[in-house]
């Protein structure tokens, strides 16, 4: 067996909390920031919003909050 497999998986609903815990802060600014900056072109600024925060999410905070959150995450 591969060792990156061997690893046990977190419970999906673990990982659910996380990721809505994740998403809470930029959901709540960065679609309000690009709409301010964009206000003619709406469907521009939800597609850059949705790509900035998949980005961040994938990157930057899933990776951060599954190391803070290892001890509850995979109990």
């Amino acid at each position: 067996m591969n060792r990156k497999t061997d690893c046990a998986r977190p419970k999906r609903h673990k990982m659910a909390l996380l990721t809505f815990l994740g998403l809470l802060v930029p959901v709540h600014i960065i679609p309000p920031a690009f709409h301010a900056w964009l206000p003619q072109h709406q469907l521009l600024a939800l597609t850059l919003s949705v790509a900035i925060m998949v980005g961040l999410m994938s990157y930057f905070i899933t990776p951060l909050m599954t190391r803070v959150a290892a001890r509850w995450l995979y109990r």
